[in-house]
């Protein structure tokens, strides 16, 4: 499965032969003219039934071409990235209206990526999504690419945490890693 954001058409006779992992035959494949600003490939499986009407879906990344930002303004050169998939009786009427009434929501938080890289499914490690699907789930997919210039709030919390709470977190590090307590000093 892939998401993809780039140009369509036939290719064109200007374009190199590769560029990341991608090869010039790809974009026939895809049906663009160009390398995509975007594009993402993802393995799925599914799982053994939980029961008679559900299994499980896994949405596992592989490959991630981050060759442009959607921004109109280049910014840090960086940009946080969140992918999110659901799957809906219908058509979504748009973005905003993505997760209403979907029957299975994915997402994929990439953290803050470099543009112009692009990641292998070793670097994509622990970015993939599972959810249990209905047996009569929509026959309907969408995708969504969300770029910020902004850290992750998650993220942004834990960076501001830490910083006030420094001391008493390095503690607690230290003892979760060398497996001792102040008590078990004293003894």
């Amino acid at each position: 499965m892939s998401l993809t954001r780039g140009l369509v058409g036939e290719p064109r006779n200007s374009v190199p032969e590769s560029d990341g992992d991608m090869k010039k035959e790809d974009l026939n494949t895809l049906g663009l003219a160009d390398y995509p600003a975007f594009h993402l490939e993802l393995k799925t499986t599914w799982g053994e039934p939980d029961n008679e009407s559900s299994c499980q879906l896994t949405l596992k990344p592989s490959y991630l071409h981050y060759a442009q930002s959607s921004a109109r303004r280049k910014g840090s050169g960086h940009k946080s990235v969140t992918v999110a998939f659901t799957i809906n009786a219908e058509q979504p009427s748009g973005k905003d209206e993505l997760e209403t009434n979907a029957t299975a929501v994915f997402r994929h938080k990439f953290g803050r990526l470099k543009i112009g890289n692009y990641f292998d499914e070793k670097q994509l490690k622990g970015t993939k999504a599972a959810q249990i699907i209905p047996k009569s789930y929509g026959p309907m997919m969408s995708g969504l690419i969300i770029e910020s210039e902004d850290q992750d709030i998650a993220l942004q919390a834990l960076l501001t945490a830490y910083e006030s709470n420094q001391d008493d977190l390095s503690k607690v590090l230290k003892m979760v890693i060398v497996g001792t307590t102040d008590q078990d000093k004293d003894n």
